[in-house]
């Protein structure tokens, strides 16, 4: 039970998906073209930023123009408050919601069936689903696909969101939320055992192609920097190999990878 609890500690602070986030400040946006928005009144303007939660070390450093709408901002209002995942009120909420019940077990939330075919398609990933077996499926599904993640060097702490939280919280900038990370866990914890079921099926079966996935979203992102040969790691099935030029055409580029231009 402890070693249980111990390991739930240890993934609270990656569990959660956030998503976009605003800096909200009264000066405007420099000329580069990058995932962040302007909204301006005589009143002030706000920021929009699209933003990615798991990063490499290669990804960085971030485009000027969003270091410096962070510089311009005042007030940074993220999905949910980075800090808030560390609290004491939100660590236990994990504790009692995504542990097992006294004598229940992954396996038996599963049952014998569907708990086979879990453990046989992680198997064939590599994966061993034991230090799972007190947790329920919904935790087990995020646990398995954050390790796989991070493996591949992604990692959420490298996120925009966790980056401009540290900078936040060092600058002394007033943080706010849009919404609370109960609210968010609510999300998972709120489905039925069946949708439990699937949702840990669903994950197993799409580890494999994670890699090119996740790569794929990055490369999407990066597209609105409009810089030549910025992409560090191949795309997967993503032939010929292109990136976005400033004057918005997509033209071949030996150096990069990327696919993609949305325009």
């Amino acid at each position: 039970m402890r070693s249980n609890q111990r390991r739930a500690k240890q993934w609270i602070a990656v569990v959660f998906v956030l998503s976009a986030f605003v800096l909200m400040a009264g000066t405007a946006l420099g000329g580069d073209k990058t995932s962040v928005w302007k909204v301006s009144s005589e009143k002030g303007t706000v920021y929009l930023l699209g933003s990615i939660h798991m990063l490499t070390e290669n990804d960085f450093p971030l485009p000027a123009a969003m270091t410096d709408a962070f510089a311009k901002s005042e007030v940074v209002v993220f999905e949910v408050d980075p800090d808030s995942l560390q609290s004491a009120s939100v660590q236990m909420y994990i504790l009692q919601n995504a542990m097992c019940g006294e004598g229940k077990t992954l396996r038996s939330e599963l049952g014998d069936s569907v708990y086979a075919l879990a453990a046989a398609r992680a198997e064939s990933l590599g994966v061993d689903l034991g230090p799972l077996a007190g947790f329920k499926p919904w935790f087990a599904a995020l646990a398995l696909t954050l390790a796989e993640t991070q493996r591949l060097g992604f990692d959420p702490m490298l996120g925009v969101e966790m980056r401009f939280a540290k900078l936040a919280k060092d600058s002394g900038k007033t943080i706010e939320s849009l919404e609370t990370a109960q609210y968010q866990l609510g999300l998972f914890i709120d489905l039925s055992a069946g949708e439990q079921r699937d949702f840990l099926l669903h994950t197993l079966s799409q580890l494999s192609d994670i890699e090119g996935e996740l790569t794929r979203i990055v490369a999407a992102w990066k597209c609105c920097w409009f810089t030549p040969g910025w992409i560090s790691r191949p795309v997967p099935g993503w032939p010929p190999r292109r990136c976005c030029e400033p004057d918005n055409r997509c033209s071949a580029n030996s150096a990069s990878s990327a696919t993609i231009c949305g325009r």
